[in-house]
């Protein structure tokens, strides 16, 4: 049978650490860790079209939607132009209705995942609950703000949300525990664009990016 050497040309190198300066396919073993170990090998991905929304098209703005879940387990919820109380469900490849919101609404809020989701906000609904993957249930209450209930960057899971918004009339930061809103110190320290569907947030409640790509330019904090 063929070895590793007869293959590849070159032994298995036996070090106590792991080698400085690797390179992509490098195979060791580590002694003290007596583990065998190689340098992953990266490739580039592509982008791929998959199934158009069906409350898309001319006019209808579904960036204004609640968006959370994972690629092959989304969920689209509500809309604007017209605003629309409809949820869908995608799959990696189609687009299937599900529970409608409890009313219609756009610029809502969406995290967590498609069985443990959770939204907030919207115009001119407002919304505070969980979604389990089917049903819509209401919980705790939407925090008590000076600014309109629309507008938010927000990231995290259905029990930990941290939700800014940068414009006036004042900065605010929230965070949610599952049942609470909590009012926080941090605050973006520049005005950010929160208007339409140019906001965006990722992560997690206590590492989150957000970036805004509308007028005025392009800003991110994190």
């Amino acid at each position: 049978m063929a070895t590793y050497y007869d293959i590849f040309g070159q032994k298995v190198q036996y070090l106590s650490s792991d080698p400085a300066n690797l390179t992509e396919g490098q195979v060791w073993y580590n002694s003290t860790s007596g583990e065998a170990k190689v340098r992953g090998v990266t490739s580039s991905n592509t982008w791929a079209s998959g199934a158009n929304h069906p409350q898309g098209g001319p006019g209808r703005y579904i960036s204004y939607s609640a968006g959370f879940g994972t690629q092959t387990a989304g969920v689209s919820a509500g809309g604007y132009s017209p605003t629309i109380s409809a949820v869908t469900h995608y799959d990696g490849s189609t687009w299937t209705a599900s529970t409608s919101l409890p009313a219609t609404s756009n610029s809502i809020q969406g995290n967590g995942t498609q069985t443990a989701g959770f939204i907030f906000g919207g115009n001119p609904t407002t919304f505070n609950h969980n979604y389990d993957g089917s049903t819509w249930t209401a919980v705790g209450s939407l925090f008590s703000s000076t600014q309109p209930k629309s507008g938010w960057y927000s990231a995290g899971t259905q029990t930990a949300v941290i939700a800014a918004r940068g414009s006036a009339p004042a900065n605010e930061t929230y965070s949610w525990n599952g049942s609470t809103w909590s009012s926080e110190t941090g605050v973006f320290n520049t005005p950010r664009n929160t208007s339409g569907g140019s906001r965006c947030g990722s992560g997690i409640s206590t590492s989150a990016i957000f970036a805004s790509g509308d007028a005025p330019p392009l800003t991110a904090a994190s």
